[in-house]
């Protein structure tokens, strides 16, 4: 946190880089929110959280999938699924169980991310039909609302995230 920015970051194991480059940004962000760049990446821990929002509405470019492995609310397996969903989420015994995609994933044709595009490392905001994001744009950094139209490019290499029954993030240009 620093003034009234606040960075989200929910983090699937004890690897420290995501924090470490989002308090970096954090502490030289600019407290005016600016408009989205036109051409934009987003951090694997951003579009981890995406994810459950794309389900049914993700672009024809792209495909959302469930990935096989381990077991679902019911105990069955998790089955590679682009849907209907055939498993179940249950986060607790006190919540009766969900059909819903466990271990989401998206996968594109295109896999090349251009790395001279600004990128969003964090999220300031849960995810709606907006993303609130921390924009790190050369030296400078700041809050910004970006609406996702299209998807450029997916990269394949992919970091699991605790959003909703799972999500593999990878890097993602906008």
């Amino acid at each position: 946190m620093r003034g009234r920015i606040r960075a989200l970051l929910d983090l699937g194991s004890f690897e420290t880089t995501d924090v470490a480059r989002v308090a970096t940004a954090l502490a030289r962000a600019e407290d005016v929110e600016r408009d989205a760049p036109p051409r934009l990446r987003l951090a694997p821990n951003v579009t981890a959280a995406l994810l459950p929002t794309l389900v049914g509405l993700a672009p024809p470019n792209v495909r959302l999938l469930q990935t096989a492995g381990g077991v679902d609310g019911y105990g069955r397996p998790i089955v590679e699924a682009s849907g209907p969903w055939p498993n179940v989420y249950r986060p607790s015994y006190r919540v009766r169980p969900v059909r819903m995609p466990m271990q989401l994933r998206l996968e594109c044709d295109v896999t090349e991310i251009e790395e001279d595009r600004p990128v969003a490392v964090a999220l300031l905001a849960p995810v709606s039909s907006v993303l609130r994001v921390l924009i790190e744009e050369g030296r400078r950094a700041y809050p910004s609302t970006v609406r996702i139209t299209r998807i450029d490019a997916v990269s394949d290499r992919r970091t699991w995230y605790p959003y909703g029954g799972g999500s593999f993030g990878a890097e993602m240009m906008l």
